[in-house]
């Protein structure tokens, strides 16, 4: 599978995880290539818009919307689809069908060696921040200092504690969408401000650690983890069939958004045996617990990890982080809003604006930004 895409149609054999009605549904987009590469609009439009055409709506429900909301703790409803899919875009360009064009993507690689699908730091990305911090000369770093002021009369001047009015020629606002709206503001009442994502979703994190003695006492399957489809999504599993109560709680109840099995996704993160698990809430969920006691966030997620794995002794350690509006949701007609943001701060030509609101959310995407910027001010 690629995303909610499989490469190979028979791997749907036999998985619990759709009703015969989407197999097939999947097996008709095959042959509805032409049809799909023909109609395939001109303008941007949602996940949700893009995937009921090619796949229709318990794959939606199923695999792309806690998948997408998984990336993006967003809406698939108002994401938008150029944005955060743009490689499925220009595969429906080129192919019409998805999966045929996964499939010549895969005669096209042949027996080559993949990458492996998660690759991180070994210490973990924190680490690449220490090490920068290290590296700096002391004199030019100011932690945990909040701006005050900023200006550009020829050159920026910065006022902050211990950084009283220095001007620089550039100035490179590398920072989280709200911080970067206030920070403009500080400039003066700016237009461009308006062509920022006005929404973002918040992530509550919280990580549990099980030694040897006690991880043995539960499993959990082979994968790097699960994600949790909308509680109003129409889920056909066994489970609901037999008429046993649904894993995850009732509506308005902070649902989990996915639960991430460390120990399996990066091996060296834990000792053999041991277990490290993450479990997310997003979107609704999170906002819902903006004011919960970080006991109460543990509790909850354990509480729903116990539905699904069973019986759980107490972790040996616990932490819960919280990440309000750190994910800039990039709705229908956010490339167009970007690049006219980038036309407007290209006029001011002493100014580079570096995130995860503008070409992507994702590390990867940031570090390419970055490059960019480098790049292009070293010329």
């Amino acid at each position: 599978m690629r995303m909610m895409v499989p490469e190979d149609l028979s791997a749907l054999e036999g998985s619990p995880l759709f009703s015969a009605e989407a197999r097939a549904a999947y097996a008709a987009e095959l042959t509805r290539a032409v049809e799909l590469k023909a109609s395939a609009p001109d303008r941007d439009e949602s996940v949700a818009s893009f995937v009921l055409r090619h796949f229709g709506s318990e794959v939606l429900d199923k695999l792309a919307a806690p998948l997408l909301s998984g990336v993006f703790g967003g809406d698939v409803a108002k994401l938008s689809v150029r944005s955060v899919m743009p490689t499925f875009v220009a595969m429906e360009r080129e192919h019409g069908s998805l999966i045929a064009a996964l499939q010549a993507k895969a005669a096209s690689r042949g027996a080559t060696p993949q990458q492996p699908i998660f690759t991180s730091l070994r210490d973990g990305v924190g680490s690449l921040v220490d090490a920068l911090v290290a590296t700096l000369p002391a004199d030019r770093l100011h932690l945990r200092h909040p701006v005050s002021d900023i200006g550009d009369e020829n050159r920026w001047h910065v006022v902050c504690s211990g950084l009283s009015g220095e001007r620089f020629d550039h100035l490179i606002l590398a920072t989280s969408l709200d911080a970067t709206r206030s920070l403009l503001r500080l400039d003066g009442d700016r237009s461009y401000i308006q062509k920022l994502p006005t929404e973002a979703s918040s992530a509550v994190l919280a990580a549990f650690t099980w030694p040897v003695e006690s991880a043995a006492q539960f499993t959990v399957p082979p994968g790097f983890g699960f994600l949790v489809p909308p509680l109003n999504s129409v889920i056909s599993t066994g489970a609901e069939r037999s008429g046993e109560t649904p894993v995850f709680g009732t509506a308005g109840e902070p649902s989990l958004l996915a639960c991430t099995f460390v120990d399996q996704k990066f091996p060296h993160r834990a000792p053999a045996g041991a277990r490290i698990l993450r479990a997310f809430f997003g979107g609704a969920s999170a906002a819902a617990l903006k004011t919960a006691t970080d006991q109460a966030i543990a509790s909850a997620a354990l509480s729903q990890l116990r539905a699904i794995f069973g019986p759980m002794p107490e972790p040996s350690h616990t932490e819960v982080h919280r990440w309000p509006r750190s994910l800039p949701q990039y709705e229908v007609g956010h490339l167009d809003r970007t690049a006219q943001l980038d036309e407007q701060v290209a006029h001011i030509g002493n100014l580079t604006l570096l995130g995860n609101s503008y070409r992507g959310v994702g590390v990867p995407d940031l570090i390419r930004d970055a490059r960019n910027a480098a790049r292009a001010l070293a010329m």
